[in-house]
């Protein structure tokens, strides 16, 4: 199973197989970036839209999937900020 999570810097639902988390989250810094966020990378790879979310909100739940933090809500629709992009 692939888990979502939150980009640090841009708030961003991204998925943990679809940019370099792995890599980066095991560098010194352990920051969260999404593929348009990565320096290495700087695009989205289009397999899923992109959805932003407001930053700091989200967790990766233990079912590997976004809850919003003071809700508990994972219907991420509810918090989309549509054209923030």
């Amino acid at each position: 199973m692939m888990s979502l999570f939150q980009c640090e810097e841009c708030g961003c639902r991204e998925n943990t197989a679809c940019c370099h988390y792995w890599i980066s989250y095991s560098k010194e810094d352990k920051r969260m970036l999404c593929s348009v966020c990565d320096p290495d990378i700087g695009k989205w790879h289009n397999l899923f839209p992109r959805m932003i979310l407001p930053k700091g909100q989200f967790k990766t739940n233990s079912e590997g999937n976004l809850e919003h933090i003071e809700t508990g809500r994972t219907d991420l629709e509810l918090f989309e900020i549509k054209g923030g992009e």
